[in-house]
């Protein structure tokens, strides 16, 4: 029987040949969209312009007036927007949003095509990225062992076989493209850290995880998108808010719009302004008193009796507002 030398080393790397051609390209992909997330996500001009504006809403929220102590809001409070109801359960905080986006700031509508890269970079499991570059790492690794091993033996020419000629230039080849692949990897991770300090939360940064991170972004964007669909039905539906409610709405917008007309909060980033991005003190809280959403702003009431509180200083008070979610206080 004839006896192939070093069976399971050469297996493994008839093994890898084979299959290295597809794994670089599925993380070539996954890497360069998360890469095109993360820029997004620091170079979009109109997200901000949606952050300030919530943020303005909050102050409102908290104190019946837009010039609060609250400098900011952890990111994941965007997605507490849809459960802060009327009482009636007919709106929500994120549908008021909507329709002040809609018919006052229009230009702010195209944080969600600004952001479209951030749905398809969520999707990409990390852990898994990071194992499958650690196992090329090791291929590769083991794949030079391999080959150094069959340079050194001393063997007649007609025991030598083909090993070499067929795998030395296909390790070159490999060992250059994970190069770039590793550096692009090594970005991205750095990248990521960098968003993490731009939205200020680097407060935990070893547990904050890129796919859950990105998720949370992912998931503001349906909840807004599901939101502005369902207002269009609703419009060509010849559907109305009740009387009350179309009051209360306009008379918080109507104060919004007279607080930023005197320059409390702005939501202009024009050329020539400096730079797009909202200074880290706009993520941060000056009191832990002043949060308004999240529980990790730290705030000393439940979220419940909070936004209870809060929310009704709107100015009817034939609108009550109420928190929907019991879970959240």
């Amino acid at each position: 029987m004839l006896k192939i030398d070093r069976y399971e080393e050469r297996l493994k790397s008839i093994q890898f040949k084979i299959t290295c051609k597809e794994r670089f390209k599925s993380l070539e992909s996954d890497i360069s969209i998360v890469l095109k997330a993360f820029k997004a996500l620091q170079n979009s001009e109109q997200f901000p312009k949606l952050l300030e504006l919530v943020l303005t809403l909050g102050n409102y929220l908290n104190s019946g007036r837009f010039n609060g102590k609250l400098h900011g809001f952890k990111i994941s409070s965007l997605n507490k927007l849809v459960d802060m109801k009327s009482t009636d359960n007919k709106f929500s905080l994120l549908y008021f949003l909507v329709g002040v986006i809609e018919t006052k700031f229009p230009e702010v509508k195209n944080f969600v095509v600004e952001l479209q890269d951030v749905i398809a970079a969520s999707k990409v499991p990390f852990q898994t990225l990071k194992e499958d570059m650690t196992d090329l790492s090791v291929n590769l690794k083991l794949l030079e062992k391999e080959i150094e091993y069959r340079k050194n033996l001393d063997l007649t020419e007609e025991k030598k076989d083909s090993f070499l000629q067929k795998y030395e230039d296909f390790y070159e080849k490999v060992k250059l493209q994970f190069k770039n692949l590793n550096k692009n990897f090594n970005l991205m991770e750095k990248n990521f850290l960098n968003v993490i300090v731009f939205f200020g939360e680097d407060d935990n940064i070893s547990k904050v995880k890129p796919d859950e991170f990105l998720n949370l972004f992912k998931t503001f964007l349906d909840s807004y998108q599901e939101r502005e669909l369902k207002k269009k039905e609703r419009e060509m539906a010849s559907l109305r808010f009740p009387t009350e409610e179309g009051e209360e709405m306009k008379g918080v917008m109507d104060n919004l719009l007279d607080s930023l007309k005197k320059g409390s909060v702005s939501l202009n980033h024009g050329k020539g302004g400096g730079q797009r991005r909202i200074p880290r003190s706009h993520f941060r809280q000056e009191n832990s008193e002043t949060s308004v959403i999240d529980r990790s702003l730290g705030r000393k009431t439940s979220i419940g009796q909070l936004a209870k509180e809060l929310l009704g200083k709107l100015q009817s008070d034939q609108v009550e507002i109420k928190e929907s979610l019991d879970t959240l206080a």
